[in-house]
């Protein structure tokens, strides 16, 4: 794993490389995202949809969210939105209405 991590920290594109097993192991994959936010974009959908996933993802690279969006978690929208109202623009419909 350690191999991997120093792969990806290096080049977010060598997460696809990794085998299936690493690709979703989600405590692997939180540290990457820890370590690279871009590692997201690699990411099956399963972990994609991951609240601590974005959260991380969000925390240190807010602008990730056009690669998550539409959001429609309100806490996720809140919390980016408080350093820049542009990122509403990635809220859902639903949120955007409310």
């Amino acid at each position: 794993k350690e191999l991997a991590a120093i792969a990806v920290r290096t080049n977010s594109l060598a997460f696809t490389l990794l085998s299936k097993k690493l690709q979703g192991d989600r405590e692997f994959v939180l540290k990457l995202v820890s370590e690279n936010a871009r590692v997201y974009d690699y990411l099956n959908e399963k972990l994609k949809k991951d609240k601590e996933i974005i959260t991380i993802c969000l925390s240190s690279n807010p602008q990730m969210l056009r690669n998550i969006a539409p959001v429609s978690d309100r806490e996720l929208i809140l919390e980016v939105t408080k350093d820049s109202i542009r990122y509403f623009e990635y809220a859902s419909d639903e949120l955007k209405a409310d």
